[in-house]
């Protein structure tokens, strides 16, 4: 039953971690819609003051120019102290023997990070 408990809470972790990586990556396309963008804008601008001639039709200009509107979310990745806090708090709490659970809750992630960190630790410091 332990296995089982141990397979979930690491399955739970990597799952938090992927969510936090795709969460980088949307910001990341985010960044890139928005130049793309700007780009698309001053290349119709460009493309305006600079006529074809009159006998020769340019089928990219027949096009419309505007991207289709996208739905975004900002999303800013951690600045490096603030994962810091993060870790210090979870250890600060884990060494105060409080459950995973309630940790996740007091400093607002998942129990898979939370766990994560833990198990990171005991890895590192050679207790796990």
């Amino acid at each position: 039953m332990l296995d089982i408990e141990q397979a979930a809470r690491t399955a739970a972790a990597q799952i938090d971690n992927r969510r936090r990586a795709l969460e980088s990556l949307i910001h990341e396309a985010d960044e890139r819609i928005a130049t793309l963008r700007e780009l698309t804008v001053y290349s119709a601008s460009t493309r305006a003051s600079l006529s074809p001639p009159a006998n020769r039709s340019n089928e990219w200009d027949q096009q419309e120019s505007v991207m289709p509107a996208v739905e975004t979310r900002a999303v800013t990745p951690e600045p490096a102290a603030s994962r810091d806090r993060l870790r210090a708090r979870v250890f600060e709490l884990a060494d105060a023997g409080v459950e995973n659970a309630s940790i996740a809750r007091e400093v607002g992630e998942g129990i898979g990070t939370v766990e994560l960190l833990l198990a990171l630790r005991a890895v590192g410091t050679g207790q796990g």
